[in-house]
């Protein structure tokens, strides 16, 4: 019956996640939803091929979650906020700097031609 229901829970994340994404979004569809359904689905094969000790990675599961709940919360947004603003700043210097290169290599090109 956990299985069952971890499945549904699964099953409608990955759905909501891709009813609700950007379409700009790159990332594979599902998340966290995604791999919560693979553990399940080497839980379901594990124990129907192998051994019934594999029902122990159950255990991964709330250890999964209170990760995923530490790192939303308690990694701090704030953090990850500034480290944006600054890869942002960092982006846009190295954007210009091959933009200037791009125009020298043009300049070239065109007192090659002529």
């Amino acid at each position: 019956m956990t299985l069952l229901s971890l499945s549904y829970v699964s099953y409608q994340g990955i759905l909501d996640n891709a009813e609700n994404r950007n379409p700009s979004d790159k990332s594979l569809v599902g998340g966290a939803y995604l791999d919560l359904f693979g553990v399940i689905v080497l839980i379901e094969f594990g124990t129907v091929l192998w051994s019934p000790r594999f029902y122990w990675l159950l255990l991964g599961v709330p250890i999964g979650a209170g990760w995923k709940v530490y790192s939303t919360f308690a990694g701090g947004t704030a953090k990850n906020t500034k480290k944006t603003a600054d890869s942002s700043s960092e982006t846009t210097k190295e954007d210009e700097t091959l933009a200037a290169r791009r125009q020298q290599r043009a300049e070239k090109r065109r007192q090659k031609r002529a």
